[in-house]
């Protein structure tokens, strides 16, 4: 059974054509998976933060997986960080996808942007029972206060108060170098 795909997708992005090759692929084209249209965006930011995580979260309980679609500031937009938590939360399949390999209206891709599991991370507290979303900033681990910890089942002793990245757990594909047209179902799956 296909997945009902989320893309997290930096605001900066949102207009840009590279991000339309990936989100119209036949997987997704009905629905376009998960992505807002701007004017709902705009809608949703006018009611302010809590409006707009009402929004993101009731698309991503309606998912199954959320790929994030790799850009060139992707890796510092708050709403992308919270969209990646509120995902792993929920317990969707994460992966990321560069897209500034596809070609622009210009017609040229751009460097890679950085990937945003390398700034994103997890710890768990000292007794293994809280699960603390944590982001890198300024050369230091901090906790990201948009998710607050929260309970989990109680885990080993050797993971507990350290830092994991999402490097770890969730796969980062290039759309261009990966073929992604051909191996994007796969990727989800």
């Amino acid at each position: 059974m296909p997945k009902k795909v989320f893309f997290c997708i930096g605001t900066q992005d949102m207009n840009d054509l590279r991000i339309n090759v990936v989100r119209s692929h036949k997987m997704t084209h009905e629905d376009h998976g998960g992505y807002f249209s701007p004017f709902i965006w705009e809608a949703a930011a006018r009611g302010g933060d809590d409006s707009i995580k009402k929004l993101i979260d009731t698309q991503i309980q309606a998912s199954s997986a959320s790929v994030v679609l790799i850009g060139t500031n992707t890796y510092d937009q708050r709403w992308v960080k919270y969209e990646i938590f509120r995902s792993m939360r929920k317990g969707n399949k994460l992966l990321g996808i560069h897209i500034n390999g596809i070609e622009g209206r210009d017609g040229r891709g751009k460097p890679l942007g950085p990937n945003p599991f390398s700034y994103l991370g997890f710890a768990y507290s000292a007794d293994g029972t809280e699960f603390i979303p944590q982001e890198y900033r300024d050369e230091v681990w901090a906790p990201f206060t948009d998710i607050p910890p929260y309970k989990v089942k109680q885990v080993p002793e050797q993971h507990r108060n350290k830092i994991i990245t999402l490097t770890k757990i969730a796969k980062t594909y290039n759309w261009v170098s990966d073929k992604g047209a051909l191996n994007f179902p796969q990727w989800v799956e």
